[in-house]
């Protein structure tokens, strides 16, 4: 059985758009082989990532930054932008919250200079209280807004500025060694009392 010529020239067309097909699609493959390899490398440079001058996360979400350990074994760092939050191995639900599953968890606020103030200040919309570990090396809680040292604790003594209220208890707690104790006792009016460390109550007002 012959061919017409017209049907020569479908089959040759048809062999043509084949080999056309053949040849895009081993320069696709070419070009995924590219793709992978770029992914590759992209991913390899960003497990050693550094970043000079200014990061800006733009993104509103409850995990815009999260830093994570190796294999998904648990999120070490994560900036929530949607509530304004950061945390400390954990999803934080409060604007600081720091996690640790071991028995102690510790936060350091630390200076190494000589005359150095470590410190942390408190405000709502009232009111300003810091507290702050001095040059002197005294602990100090002061209250800012009426420039007042409410409470200062300088070697082994305390200092405490104005009225001291003290809640009213039937008796005083169990005797320690080497301690007294100064307390307010339940009566009508109530009435203000010392103990001292072998138990022995003194009425001292």
């Amino acid at each position: 059985m012959s061919l017409t010529e017209q049907e020569m020239q479908l089959l040759k067309s048809l062999v043509g758009r084949v080999a056309t097909l053949e040849n895009q699609l081993a320069e696709m493959r070419k070009s995924t082989n590219l793709f992978d390899r770029i992914v590759a490398g992209v991913r390899n440079a960003l497990q050693s990532l550094r970043i000079y001058g200014k990061l800006l996360v733009e993104t509103t979400d409850a995990e815009a930054l999260l830093v994570r350990k190796a294999g998904d074994t648990g999120d070490v760092f994560t900036v929530d932008t949607t509530n304004g939050r950061i945390g400390v191995n954990t999803a934080p639900s409060v604007a600081m919250h720091v996690y640790s599953a071991s028995d102690n968890v510790e936060s350091y606020i630390e200076t190494d200079k000589v005359n150095g103030t470590a410190s942390l200040r408190l405000l709502n919309d009232a009111q300003e209280f810091r507290i702050y570990l001095s040059p002197s090396d005294t602990f100090v809680i002061r209250d800012v807004t009426n420039s007042l040292n409410v409470f200062t604790f300088a070697g082994s003594d305390i200092f405490l500025a104005g009225t001291q209220y003290m809640k009213e208890t039937a008796a005083a707690s169990a005797d320690i060694a080497s301690y007294g104790q100064l307390w307010v006792k339940n009566t009508t009016p109530c009435e203000l009392w010392f103990t001292d460390d072998a138990g022995t109550d003194t009425q001292l007002a």
